[in-house]
């Protein structure tokens, strides 16, 4: 902060201020306790004013510099590199993650983060990511892989993005990641009469126990054999090592004790489901795996429940946004037509 002040001047004037004598600045520094004081060396207002705006900029520059100097000393105290290049920085978070999440996961992050690179190159900075590379990262994506992939590799680059601003590495999230809009048949759910077809194709009792817990639960593939029934409910370890517990139906306690008695290696259920499908006339195009068992059970919940929220709970999603992009476009008339003839049956 800085004024314009008259100092005192001569005996007779002691502890007034004499105003017809020369001005002075008055300057406060926020690092010193006491006032700097400035001579103008002038009489005049209008040239002291003059020369309280230069000091005012200079001021301002001074605090500029003390606020920088400091905000670098706690970063460098804190670990913080705002001249981290992307290509450090995504390695950094790989190693990170693969202490805490499966190889799958990592290497779906990882293909999303190497689409980021190619796109804004290896050698940019995070601070240099800026709010109009999401339309490069989009055109990017979209001249490659369908749209459904363009938005699994833009979820994990939010989940990059975000990881840069928790960790303070970035202050803000330099762009907001708006998924693509897809059709709502890009959702590939089961509809009555195809699950019907599909279990009429299932000679292996081990198999259609399988693919019913999948249906009931939306369990992903690699999820099954690393759950636990307590009592009426099913206790999941899923992605990323977290837990969450489902309600799950007496009708399935069988089919259930089938299935971990069992323990199908995941690839053997993914082949069985795979042959089923084409023996039941679905053609490969229509891209129904068996992860549509997980889409069937959401969408079927989101009929029932009304609620996305809840949904994403029962799935296990890291939040609601996942959810939001692929099922809130489904609206509650259609999801009736789609399960009219659907059964919760064992």
């Amino acid at each position: 902060m800085a004024c314009l002040v008259r100092l005192p001047g001569g005996t007779k004037n002691k502890g007034n201020y004499n105003k017809t004598g020369p001005y002075y600045v008055r300057l406060w520094l926020p690092t010193e306790k006491r006032a700097w004081i400035i001579p103008c060396k002038t009489k005049d207002k209008r040239k002291a004013e003059q020369i309280l705006k230069l000091v005012k900029n200079s001021h301002a520059l001074v605090l500029a510099r003390i606020e920088e100097d400091l905000r670098k000393t706690v970063e460098k105290d804190l670990g913080i590199d705002h001249t981290l290049t992307l290509e450090k920085a995504v390695n950094k978070y790989l190693n990170l993650k693969s202490k805490l999440i499966s190889k799958s996961t990592v290497k779906a992050y990882r293909y999303s983060l190497n689409n980021l690179m190619d796109a804004l190159r290896n050698n940019t900075r995070i601070t240099d990511i800026k709010r109009s590379d999401y339309d490069l990262v989009l055109g990017y994506l979209k001249e490659r892989v369908n749209n459904t992939t363009v938005n699994i590799r833009l979820r994990g680059i939010r989940t990059f993005l975000r990881w840069l601003v928790e960790e303070r590495y970035l202050d803000e999230l330099p762009f907001k990641v708006r998924m693509v809009k897809l059709d709502d048949t890009l959702v590939r759910y089961l509809n009555a009469d195809e699950l019907k077809r599909i279990y009429q194709e299932v000679t292996d009792p081990v198999i259609r126990a399988t693919f019913k817990v999948a249906e009931k639960t939306g369990m992903r593939l690699a999820e099954l054999n690393r759950s636990k029934l307590e009592g009426d409910w099913i206790r999941i370890i899923g992605k990323g090592k977290k837990e969450r517990i489902i309600p799950f139906p007496t009708e399935q306690m069988e089919n259930y004790m089938i299935m971990k008695s069992a323990n199908y290696r995941p690839d053997r259920i993914s082949k069985s489901f795979t042959k089923a499908r084409r023996k039941a006339g679905i053609p490969d195009d229509k891209g129904k795996t068996f992860h549509s068992f997980r889409h069937t059970y959401a969408l079927y919940q989101k009929m029932v429940l009304g609620d996305l929220h809840m949904v994403s709970r029962l799935l296990g999603h890291s939040s609601i946004t996942v959810t939001e992009d692929n099922y809130a476009n489904f609206d509650d008339r259609y999801l009736k037509q789609v399960f009219k003839n659907y059964k919760f049956t064992a």
